[in-house]
């Protein structure tokens, strides 16, 4: 049976690295609202930890969607099924009762976090063989802000965050501030990264599963991102409308070729030490002479994102024409469909 935890909180629990980590309040809000979501992705069989939802909140469910997941589980035969990984997130688990032995030991944990942190995106663009300029991954604030100064701003961005948290740009900052902003954060993660920002045309990502046969393909993603990073919302359609709304701007082949050396690379990266589902932002953008580029690799989120919800929620729904997925905060606007009961801070909604 698999034990599903949502706990997006996870990417920030990695740069902690700590047992005991204390989300903020945003974060919690996030986790505590969104306890139930994984019973869209769950089978009827599994189990959500979920103890603060109410038994409303799965009848909810259950009349309105179908929806239904299991009322208990075996505590030495389940397989824990996260967001993400890290050892906060095992820590849930076995508070929730699942056993020691269904639980990745401390090895695997270090190593699950060491694959997650930004460097290993960096090395996928050069198995992509990406011609423009590289990010730059230091230890060394001088050689940040020289970056910076070559690329003429940049986006700092710490080894482990989500959400666009940890990251920011380095336009609006004087040289004093952000130079200690940089190495607060080689101070607390060990090195930070710098990239150039580029002409954005679209947000989207590849999707994949990795498991003992290697990296393979799972699906595309469109997301929207704000200007700082924060997330804002994926499209949920057939993937046949997302992968046509990507080759409005580039053509099939180049999609079809960036996802198999992408697909190549990650499994070189990854070296089978990595079981479970992972995404790569990518991006469409213009470069320096107009012309629409593929940006292979943003991010590496070695996790489930939201891509693999709205693919989903898609097929649950059978949704025929594109809607919007995202976290909506207060009342909801007119039209929108919950996916989970409404009245806590978030909800997740399909506009």
């Amino acid at each position: 049976m698999k034990v599903h935890l949502f706990n997006p909180e996870n990417d920030l629990a990695l740069g902690i690295d700590c047992l005991n980590y204390t989300p903020s309040p945003h974060a919690r809000a996030l986790h505590e609202a969104g306890e139930l979501f994984p019973a869209w992705w769950a089978e009827a069989d599994d189990y959500v930890i979920a103890p603060l939802a109410e038994y409303a909140d799965r009848e909810w469910l259950r009349e309105n969607f179908g929806i239904v997941t299991a009322e208990s589980f075996t505590a030495e035969a389940c397989e824990p099924h996260p967001w993400g990984w890290s050892r906060n997130a095992c820590r849930q688990f076995h508070l929730a009762g699942v056993g020691d032995a269904c639980l990745p030991d401390r090895d695997t944990l270090s190593l699950y976090r060491d694959l997650s942190h930004r460097r290993h995106a960096t090395a996928l663009l050069k198995e992509a063989v990406y011609d423009g300029e590289m990010p730059v991954v230091t230890d060394n604030a001088d050689a940040a802000m020289a970056a910076i100064s070559r690329f003429g701003h940049g986006f700092v961005k710490s080894p482990w965050s989500g959400s666009g948290r940890g990251v920011f740009h380095s336009a609006g900052l004087a040289a004093a501030p952000l130079r200690r902003r940089i190495e607060g954060i080689i101070h607390r993660q060990g090195s930070v990264i710098i990239e150039k920002p580029l002409d954005k045309v679209m947000d989207m990502a590849a999707l994949f599963r990795a498991g003992a046969d290697g990296v393979k393909f799972h699906g595309l993603s469109l997301f929207e991102a704000e200007a700082r990073g924060m997330y804002a919302g994926n499209t949920v359609a057939p993937q046949q409308y997302i992968s046509e709304r990507i080759c409005d701007h580039v053509p099939e082949s180049v999609l079809a070729d960036t996802i198999e050396i992408v697909e190549k690379g990650l499994d070189r990266i990854l070296g089978r030490h990595y079981s479970g589902p992972l995404g790569v932002d990518m991006m469409i953008y213009r470069d320096n002479r107009g012309e629409i580029r593929l940006m292979p690799c943003i991010e590496i989120n070695l996790r489930l994102t939201m891509g693999f919800v709205a693919m989903a929620i898609a097929s649950r729904l059978d949704i025929k024409q594109p809607r919007r997925l995202m976290w909506h905060r207060g009342m909801l606007p007119s039209g929108a469909m919950a996916l989970l009961r409404p009245g806590k801070e978030f909800t997740p909604v399909l506009l």
